[in-house]
């Protein structure tokens, strides 16, 4: 159809500066590269494409540089666990592991 896959090369772009700009480590920043020029050259309606670009929308969601402040309490998690889950020992012990 006309102008059908005009969108494509931007999005693209646009999936490029999300990379650039989502503060992944070297490792994943680098997949998502190879994923991302991987996907340039699938057909854009190709079932595998969708896959790909999920996929890189989804390493470009990651909030890489976000942390949040995690309480290593494990007294703590062991009487949450303990009043609010009866029994369950095999199982919470699996969780404080």
């Amino acid at each position: 159809e006309l102008g059908e896959g005009e969108d494509v090369p931007n999005e693209m772009e646009e999936l490029a500066k999300k990379i650039a700009g989502a503060g992944m480590p070297k490792a994943v920043e680098t997949k998502a590269r190879t994923e991302l020029n991987k996907l340039k050259q699938m057909p854009p309606m190709s079932a595998e494409a969708t896959v790909v670009r999920n996929y890189v929308d989804w390493l470009v969601g990651v909030p890489w540089s976000k942390r949040s402040k995690v309480r290593k309490d494990l007294r703590a998690a062991q009487d949450v666990l303990d009043a609010d889950h009866y029994g369950l020992e095999r199982v919470k012990e699996r969780i404080l592991e």
